[in-house]
């Protein structure tokens, strides 16, 4: 008999004190990583004890199928493909509560030449349904998977294709394929390291749904990715990723439809509170189907920073922090942004999207010609944010109300601004907003958006070389609003600006110029002329080339017209 030690404790046979955990070597297996031992394992696994235990040695085998309800443990041992199979465990239709922990793979011997669907992978669901439940990957090593230059050898850690599972605490240190590739089922995939794979990190595909939190995923092509995603008749799935590092990747979250006809991209995605670093590409992009589209995507409280480059491959890349296309209903709040090489957050063909307190630094790309946010999307809020060194540009859309910003750029060179708007923006609202420091605080495309019912109205002004410049103005809304024009003083003396205001019942009010004087004084220039097209200025030949600067007042408001 076998006595336990504690209070309480029975009786019980040493026979079925043994068979709680039964050994490999119980069934004959050698362990010595050389003798094929794929059908003492089979054995073991099939011989109804509840954990199996590779009791530290080496097993050489063949693909095996691990039963509903059996543990398969470590325990210091190391499964090792036999030289040319597909699969190391194959988890079958159907399975309940199995378990694979602490086992150490070594996957040199897993091959995709001849496999039915061009893939392989240590561990695989065989599933072909909903019906997988209760499976668990553990605390396993994935070693010694192939990464050799044939691009369409895909070996894959951990595939499971439908079901549920729970897979946490896992090591891969490189491969060829996804390291864990999941489609059609509901995983949770918690604490997991993903290293140097030629493919992604962790894929989430053809509708998988569930919770990537808190893993660690470095110098892979793609750290997370999800999509295509469901189908067009049944479109609606979730999926969280939290918490996570991905660092050194060519673009650490990628989602989208792609392209795929009957299908759509990820809907209902939460991606909160993950730190991504050193990004060849992207730091995190979405890719919708169109503009109206509904996505449902919340980015939330990220840290996006040094994208674009060479850790991941050698080579430079764009760098574009957050990318986002195709789709609306999206929020992008309280996220931290920096040093990334390319615009810090890219919108297009976009609508309904709120961009909120998001604190953004361009480092040690400031005023490099790049946007802290490249904006076409419609109907759209910009507000609350913190941007230094880079423009806001907003183009190719109507109806985005641009509020309650803090922005800071030195440049004022043409095409920079803290605010860009081009002539194919409309119906745009810029209010509210704290400009510190601008080179130009507001930069509008020249003579466009005569009947595009801006606003411009508000905001705050401090140390601002440039408050408005090349202005379409009057506003919509506005009784007035200078604008601002530079240039330099002809050989006659002169300073002529064709303004075009005659357009559309705008009228100059007020006028007033500046040129630099021969000690470096400001030199008040005569206004001369104004009508609805010009307004021209003297000064006197002597000042000829000299720098001017010129502000207009205009209006919408006949009853007040100079």
């Amino acid at each position: 008999t076998y006595l336990p030690a504690g209070t309480g404790a029975v009786a019980r046979t040493v026979q079925g004190k043994l068979r709680e955990v039964v050994s490999v070597k119980d069934f004959g297996a050698v362990g010595n990583g050389v003798t094929d031992d794929t059908a003492a394992l089979q054995a073991a696994l099939n011989s109804g004890a509840k954990w199996i235990s590779l009791s530290g040695a080496t097993i050489l085998a063949g693909t095996v199928t691990l039963p509903s309800g059996v543990g398969l443990v470590g325990d210091g041992g190391t499964l090792k493909a036999k030289p040319g199979i597909y699969y190391q465990i194959l988890i079958p239709d159907g399975s309940v509560n199995s378990t694979i922990d602490g086992v150490v793979f070594d996957a040199a011997g897993l091959i995709t030449a001849g496999s039915p669907t061009g893939e392989t992978a240590c561990i695989s669901s065989a599933t072909n349904q909903g019906t997988m439940s209760g499976l668990r990957i553990t605390n396993n090593r994935f070693l010694n998977i192939p990464v050799g230059p044939n691009v369409s050898q895909r070996i894959h850690a951990v595939q499971l294709n439908y079901g549920e599972a729970y897979v946490a605490g896992n090591y891969t240190p490189q491969c060829r394929g996804d390291i864990y590739n999941f489609n059609n089922g509901y995983f949770i995939v918690v604490g997991n390291i993903a290293k140097n794979s030629k493919d992604g990190g962790i894929a989430f595909n053809n509708n998988a749904r569930g919770s990537i939190v808190g893993n660690y995923i470095y110098k892979c092509d793609l750290g997370i990715g999800a999509g295509p995603e469901g189908t067009d008749a049944n479109p609606d799935h979730t999926l969280l990723i939290s918490s996570n590092e991905i660092v050194a990747c060519g673009d650490g979250i990628n989602m989208g439809w792609f392209g795929y006809a009957g299908r759509t991209a990820p809907r209902n995605v939460k991606i909160v509170g993950n730190t991504l670093a050193r990004c060849k590409r992207t730091g995190m992009r979405y890719d919708g189907q169109a503009a109206d589209w509904a996505g449902y995507v919340t980015i939330v409280g990220n840290s996006i920073s040094d994208c674009g480059g060479t850790d991941y491959d050698g080579a430079n890349g764009t760098g574009i922090g957050i990318s986002i296309g195709g789709c609306k209903y999206v929020i992008i709040g309280n996220n931290v942004l920096h040093d990334n090489a390319g615009s810090d957050i890219v919108i297009d063909s976009a609508e309904q999207v709120h961009v909120i307190g998001n604190a953004v630094n361009a480092g040690v790309y400031a005023n490099d010609g790049n946007s802290w946010l490249d904006f076409k999307a419609s109907y759209s809020v910009i507000t609350n944010n913190t941007a230094y060194g880079r423009r806001l540009f907003l183009r190719n859309l109507s109806g985005a109300r641009v509020i309650g910003n803090t922005l800071t750029i030195s440049s004022a060179a043409a095409g920079q601004g803290a605010i860009v708007v081009d002539n194919s923006a409309h119906d745009v609202t810029i209010s509210e907003n704290n400009f510190l420091n601008c080179g130009t605080a507001i930069r509008l495309a020249n003579l466009a958006g005569w009947f595009s019912n801006d606003v411009l109205d508000n905001n705050r002004f401090v140390n601002c070389a440039n408050k408005v410049v090349n202005s379409p103005l009057p506003r919509h809304g506005d009784i007035f609003v200078e604008c601002q024009y530079t240039g330099t003083v002809d050989s006659n003396g002169g300073f002529r600006v064709s303004h075009g205001t005659a357009h559309n019942g705008n009228y100059v009010v007020a006028a007033a110029a500046f040129c630099k004087g021969n000690s470096g004084e400001s030199k008040a220039m005569t206004l001369t002329a104004v009508d609805g097209t010009n307004a021209i200025f003297a000064v006197g030949p002597e000042y000829a080339g000299r720098p001017c600067r010129a502000w207009l007042r205009y209006t919408k408001d006949p009853a007040i017209i100079w």
